[in-house]
């Protein structure tokens, strides 16, 4: 199945969220110093702001003319091969591919900027969900119907073709008795 596209935004600012693997992937203030090395190297001032959680970040940024998927590209390449050496491990560091909320309007944007300089508002991907939720709907399972197997005839066994003797030779006896 094929992934659904990223939104792309008219104004070209993103509130974007990245999850580690772990549970305390940014437990550690020189693993945030990496990662803010890292990314204002490659943004600068696309950057907008960034707040760490220990298990993942949020980061308001705007996007560059390749768009913020190639942004954020050798970001991450840089930041995973930096945190794998310290680390003295291999493998994924964030889990999937990073999630994106385009800021279309002011209120939303003040919103975002209030979030990641540490405010006390709601999470903007809690409040305009990313993937949305269906109410579940409690249904009543029918109960399985008994289906009938048919039941497989036997293969008739094959008649053993007839072996015939061989000729009697007329010394069955071995030579050395003769």
């Amino acid at each position: 199945m094929a992934r659904k596209a990223r939104v792309k935004s008219s104004t070209g600012k993103y509130i974007i969220l990245l999850r580690g693997m772990e549970d305390s992937i940014f437990r550690t203030k020189k693993i945030k110093d990496i990662f803010n090395e890292t990314i204002e190297s490659y943004l600068g001032k696309n950057m907008l702001g960034i707040r760490f959680f220990t298990d993942r970040v949020v980061i308001f940024a705007k996007e560059s003319k390749s768009g913020i998927a190639m942004d954020l590209k050798p970001v991450l390449i840089k930041f995973a091969r930096a945190y794998n050496r310290e680390r003295g491990v291999d493998g994924k560091v964030f889990m999937d591919r990073f999630k994106s909320l385009p800021v279309e309007d002011k209120e939303f944007e003040a919103q975002c900027k209030d979030f990641v300089d540490g405010g006390k508002v709601k999470d903007p991907f809690e409040v305009k969900a990313v993937i949305p939720v269906a109410p579940k709907k409690e249904t009543v399972k029918p109960a399985p119907k008994k289906v009938e197997k048919p039941v497989a005839k036997k293969p008739e066994p094959k008649p053993e073709p007839e072996v015939k003797p061989a000729p009697k030779k007329r010394n069955d006896m071995p030579t050395w008795l003769l």
